[in-house]
Parts: C-alpha cells; structure tokens; sequence
C-alpha cells in the first residue's frame, strides 16, 4: 500500500497577514488537519536560489536539475537532449522609482498571434550570438545551443511582483553580459512595435523583455514517486520511479494569488484545497492509502507532517488555520 503526498504549493502566509487573511474561514477538512498542525516540521533543503520553495523540495534529489528541460519535456518539445538549454518567457518590466519590477506573467494576456509576432523578431537577433529559439506556447519559449554557457538563471515565480535585481541570470562575467547585450537589443526591436503599441491601447502592459530560467544543462530528471500528479502542465516533464511505495500530487491553486496578494482569489483557492483534503482523508479513513503526507510551502520555507488513520481519531489535538498555514522563518 503506498503512502501519497499532497504538495501544497505558495499556500503559507507571512505571519503579520495570516490572522486577517484566514479570519472567519470555516473549512471542514482544512481544520480537521489544522488539529495536528503542531506535529509540522520545516524541511531543511539545499540553497537553491534559482527554483521556488516548492520546486526546490520537488527537485530536492536532483540539485542541479534544469528547470528548463521540465519543461521542455512537459510541453513536448523537440530539441536535441544533447544541446543545451534554457527557457525564455516574454515578459514586462515595470520601470519604477526605486526599483525595477516583473509583472506577474499571469497576468500579461498574451495572444497566440502578438506572442508569435514578436518571437519572428527575436529570431534573428538571437540567432546572430548562436541561440535557436522554439516559441512552444505564447508564454513560454526555448533558447538552445550545441556549446553550453556558464548562466544560470531563476524561475520566474521568484522574481514575479519582485524587484529584478537579486533575481538576474548570473554565471561567468563574459555570458553575462553576453545575455544583457542580447536583451537589449530584443527591447529596442520590439519599442514601439505593433504589437506593443495594440497592447498599450488596450491598456495591457507592453511586452519589453525575456526572462532566462534553467542553467543550460540537459538531459531528462527522475523523482522519488511512482506518481506525479496535479499542477499540469509542470510534472509530465519529469520521470517516475515505479518501485517508490508513495505518490505525490502537486496543487498549485494558491500561487498566482499569494504572488498577487489577491485574497479574495487566495481564499477561494482554500475552498478547492479544502475539497480535494476531503478525498484523501476519507481514503485514509477507509484504509486505502497507508499514510497522508501534507506538505506546505511558503516563498521561503517548506513544511511537512505525515497523518495515519489512527492519528484521525486523536480529538484532543487541536490546532487552527493560523497555526497551520502561517509562513515560520
């Protein structure tokens, strides 16, 4: 009998907000796992400042693993394993007083069409410093190369409704600014375009940069799970392990509001979190998984407890959504 996992990933809360944010909610199976809340313990990882919180414990066992090539892989894109390969994703800097920040990606509304308009632009510019680029869906494109580069750069959820400064590809001084000078000249091709200037029209933000994720390296990556679930499109670009006795699956309904400090959409997302608890209690109450695994993250931190049937009957345990959902760093 295996043992299945529910990855909650973005859901906790800093601390100050999560009182007023969490007030007056009422949610039968969310507070049914509150009451062993305090059995939660955080998840010491490795640094991995490239990847989220919920990515870095997903990948926890594969340290260097590429985020680009999942994905690649998820998406179904053709490009050579042997190549190296990074993720680029159209995207709009807001250029403030104090400091640079990326839009939430969520939020640009991108067509299929503008979005291939300005991929037939980039194409030649990119081509000319040695990369391919592949647009597979208007938000998320490929760059590739036979020679690997030393840059590394961080997943956009990092960055989004962030300042940019501590979140830039990074690596070798040369392929760093090698990178900048290619933005830049992307930025300067795509002012005042068409594309851009429909979008301002409409009142959408223009679309004024690529964001590099990955650090280059290939090759297909392996998780301790004979199933990956949920969160679609992201886990179709990993690889199971059929002999592992647990499953995992990834819920990430809560991400682009905590992202967006959208409350009202957060505390929808618990309402579906809540709903989906109430299948794997009721399977653990029948016995047909071992164990419950509720793993929660955060911007920064990651936590973990594992419930049995017999810990449902513990009533004397008691705990509130506070203590389960607030962010502890």
């Amino acid at each position: 009998m295996t043992t299945t996992e529910l990855l909650v990933a973005d859901v906790l809360i800093e601390a100050a907000s999560a009182g007023a944010v969490l007030a007056d909610l009422s949610y039968a199976s969310l507070s049914r796992v509150a009451a062993h809340a305090g059995r939660a313990s955080p998840v010491d990882l490795a640094p991995h400042p490239e990847l989220t919180a919920w990515q870095a414990y997903l990948l926890r066992e594969s340290p260097d693993a590429n985020l680009a090539c999942i994905w690649a892989r998820a998406l179904n894109v053709d490009i050579a394993p042997s190549r190296a390969l990074w993720m680029v994703e159209p995207c709009h800097f807001a250029i403030g007083l104090e400091r640079v920040q990326l839009d939430d990606p969520e939020v640009l509304e991108l067509s299929a069409e503008h979005a291939d308009e300005l991929a037939q632009l980039a194409r030649p510019l990119l081509a000319e410093d040695g990369w391919q680029l592949v647009a597979a869906t208007p938000r998320r494109w490929f760059i590739h190369r036979a020679e690997a580069l030393d840059l590394r750069g961080c997943a956009i959820e990092c960055a989004s409704a962030q300042g940019v400064s501590d979140y830039l590809p990074r690596g070798a001084r040369r392929d760093e600014l090698a990178w900048r000078r290619t933005v830049n000249a992307l930025q300067m091709t795509w002012h005042e375009h068409a594309v851009n200037l429909a979008r301002e029209e409409r009142r959408l933000a223009p679309i004024n940069g690529l964001w590099l994720s990955g650090n280059g390296a290939p090759g297909p990556i392996a998780l301790p799970y004979c199933e990956v679930s949920g969160a679609p499109p992201f886990p179709g670009g990993t690889t199971a392990a059929p002999e592992a006795l647990r499953n995992i699956e990834i819920t990430d309904a809560a991400c682009v509001p905590m992202r967006n400090e959208d409350w009202y959409a957060y505390r929808a997302a618990l309402a579906r979190l809540d709903s989906r608890l109430a299948h794997y209690l009721a399977a653990l109450s029948a016995g047909a998984i071992a164990a419950l695994r509720i793993t929660l993250t955060g911007r920064q931190s990651v936590r973990s407890f594992e419930l049995t049937r017999r810990d449902l009957w513990k009533f004397w345990e008691r705990g509130t959504l506070v203590d389960l959902l607030s962010e502890k760093v």
